[in-house]
């Protein structure tokens, strides 16, 4: 493999913000980019306590690049997070504090190849017309048992590859492509894409205070009417395999 090159560039620092908005960044670098790392600090409210269940991804409900009307990525603080995890084998960044006026930080990435610095999969900005970077949060009201009024800000680098590139093979997209609520007992068929081919696909199960094992029961992937079927096989193994591949994580949380 070649020796390569790279450079960090700020889209975006330290910006911060006290409401809910969409916040829309230009993406005007021409050399190709390996990945984007979405930072996020928050400051606490002064009666932040264990009973506050809010963390800053929660706050980031979508993290899009688009080029006009093509969507190229686009999903949650907290969905990116678990792809980091599947990606790199840990978590992303995370610095989370309960005590009073301290800051929490959170990062997530987007990997535009296999890992960090692909040198043969990677976004090419010159490639598109109108490239943008649009994220949203829900931040609404300050609170003493949540957050302050101010404190919070947003930073956005660009992992650019500068000499080493080998020719492009393509880059990756990370879409959320379908949303329900679940209901006892049902059944959901969701009808795959078919422009693309699939590096990997995630199933978000979330109820508060129970296992995903109590959400979805089990998971079949069909193709061509049950002509091919890759995986019929309950949750609980299916996430079995995944602790094997990628073992137990931690999260670190500061008490007061």
């Amino acid at each position: 493999r070649k020796t390569m090159k790279t450079r960090k560039v700020y889209l975006l620092k330290d910006e911060a913000f006290t409401a809910a908005q969409t916040k829309t960044v230009d993406i005007n670098v021409r050399d190709p980019i390996s990945s984007i790392d979405i930072i996020v600090r928050m400051t606490n409210g002064a009666a932040m306590t264990e009973a506050s269940v809010v963390k800053p991804h929660d706050e980031f409900t979508k993290i899009e690049i688009i080029d006009g009307s093509d969507v190229i990525v686009s999903a949650s603080m907290k969905e990116l997070q678990s792809l980091n995890v599947a990606e790199l084998g840990t978590l992303p960044s995370m610095e989370l504090t309960l005590e009073t006026s301290a800051v929490q930080c959170e990062q997530c990435s987007i990997h535009f190849g296999k890992e960090k610095n692909d040198p043969e999969h990677y976004l090419e900005p010159g490639n598109f017309k109108n490239l943008q970077m649009k994220i949203t949060n829900t931040f609404t009201t300050a609170a003493a048992t949540s957050w302050a009024a101010t404190g919070h800000a947003i930073s956005v680098v660009a992992n650019i590859i500068e000499e080493g590139a080998q020719p492009s093979r393509g880059f990756l997209m990370t879409k959320e492509i379908y949303a329900h609520t679940a209901v006892d007992g049902g059944i959901e068929t969701i009808d795959l894409p078919r422009d693309f081919p699939y590096r990997l696909i995630m199933i978000e199960a979330f109820k508060t205070s129970n296992s995903p094992l109590l959400t979805i029961e089990k998971i079949k992937l069909s193709c061509d009417a049950d002509k091919y079927v890759p995986y019929d096989i309950d949750s609980r193994d299916l996430i079995l395999e995944n602790r094997a591949m990628l073992r137990i994580l931690t999260q670190t949380l500061k008490k007061r």
